[in-house]
């Protein structure tokens, strides 16, 4: 497996701040480079979890970040639904910010 690049972002959803954390792995394909990005349930840091792949094929580091962000948003906002036990309310996903 290639060398992972930690990266660290927070992401806010309704006014709360979470820190997340991805690692991308860089692989080249002849001339092409490809990303792979992965998420840690927890901070690398203090508890060594191993990175769970979401996606792999961006081309840019920027481009993985924002999908993985969105990604994780969506996550969140899942678990912030369960939480409410109201199976009628419904996300609107495209309104995530």
């Amino acid at each position: 497996m290639p060398a992972l690049r930690r990266v660290t972002r927070t992401i806010h959803i309704n006014g709360t701040s979470y820190k997340v954390w991805f690692a991308i792995a860089r692989k080249r394909y002849n001339s092409m480079t490809a990303l792979s990005l992965m998420y840690y349930s927890e901070d690398p840091e203090i508890k060594k979890t191993p990175p769970i792949k979401i996606k792999e094929g961006f081309r840019s580091d920027a481009e993985a970040i924002q999908y993985g962000k969105n990604y994780l948003k969506k996550i969140y906002l899942g678990m912030v639904k369960d939480k409410t036990n109201d199976p009628d309310e419904e996300i609107d996903w495209d309104d995530i910010k």
